[in-house]
Order: structure tokens, then sequence, then C-alpha cells
């Protein structure tokens, strides 16, 4: 759904269903934003991701999407741009998603 939403609206989707996969990704495309789930599969979290792909000299927008509070261990630490609790507004997403990508 969310990935409809955003080809709708115009951008570019790219997506990965583990941490591994996410970085092959990133590495290919250099994406303007990331909208990151904190619980991936494949043994890499989305706190693991973001510090490797950091490491790596990233540097796009993060925007986290969890059901997890930002209290839980894997969120309290991380420095992203915007944390979006599940369930979310779409539209509200979509307006942060503008807002990174285009500044």
């Amino acid at each position: 759904m969310l990935g409809y939403a955003l080809r709708e609206n115009g951008y570019e989707v790219a997506t990965a269903a583990t941490g591994h996969l996410a970085l092959g990704e990133v590495a290919r495309r250099d994406p303007a934003v990331i909208l990151l789930d904190l619980f991936l599969s494949g043994g890499m979290n989305g706190g693991e991701f973001l510090a490797q792909y950091r490491r790596e000299g990233g540097r796009a927008k993060v925007i986290v999407i969890s059901g997890a509070a930002r209290a839980d261990p894997i969120a309290r630490d991380l420095v992203v741009d915007e944390f979006v609790g599940k369930p979310f507004n779409l539209e509200r997403l979509l307006e942060s998603v503008r807002r990174f990508a285009y500044g």
C-alpha cells in the first residue's frame, strides 16, 4: 500500500525485505529519503541497518515507521529525521516525504 501511494505521487520506490538487501539498494540508488521499519528480518534490524548505512557515508533523510514505541531499545538512540508510529496517517507521511525529498 505505501509503495503504491508513493509511486502514485511520483516517487521512485525501491523495497528490501532485509537490512542486508536494503544496504545493496541504497548503494545502487543513493536515495534522498529512506522509510525504515525497525523490525527487519534477516539478521539485521533497522537500527543496525541505519548504523551501517551511516558508517558507509549515507546521507539520506530517514523516516522511521514503526509500531515500536520511541522508548523501545532499538529506537531509543537512533538519530533520524522523523519517527512515525503505526498506524500512521498516509497524508501526513506523504507530506513528510515531500518535505525531505524537496527540501
